[in-house]
């Protein structure tokens, strides 16, 4: 399975935050599965650490080194996800989340989320599953 992490689950995953479902956690563990956090993720992290608006328990270099660690791919931002944008509805005007559904969709992976939001674009959202 593909898996493209939003950015609160790498976040929950990488802090091992109880806000993470145990199930979750575990897809996310698993080498069996292709794991993936945009490029994306990183620069909103980054913006809303200069903003104030996130404070972490490590540095971004430290999410990066680890989603490295846990063998989770960086997935570049390409002109294929850039074209894509035009094609989603509004259903909310969120620049991130917009990209992250996007490359979900062009990629065709599954989106690690609690976002409400996401299920409104694409069925494939992974949260707490049974």
């Amino acid at each position: 399975m593909k898996l493209l992490l939003d950015t609160h689950a790498l976040i929950w995953f990488a802090q091992n935050d109880a806000n993470l479902p145990t199930v979750t956690k575990q897809l996310i563990e698993d080498a069996h599965n292709e794991r993936f956090v945009s490029m994306v993720t990183f620069w909103e992290m980054s913006i809303k650490m200069t903003l104030g608006k996130l404070q972490l328990a490590m540095s971004l270099q430290d999410f990066h080194d680890l989603t490295t660690a846990n063998a989770i791919e960086t997935m570049p931002i390409l002109f294929s996800h850039v074209d894509y944008l035009p094609k989603l509805p509004l259903h909310h005007q969120d620049p991130f989340d917009r990209l992250i559904i996007a490359q979900a969709t062009v990629e065709q992976c599954h989106i690690v989320s609690r976002d409400a939001n996401f299920p409104l674009y694409t069925p494939h959202v992974i949260w707490n599953l049974p």
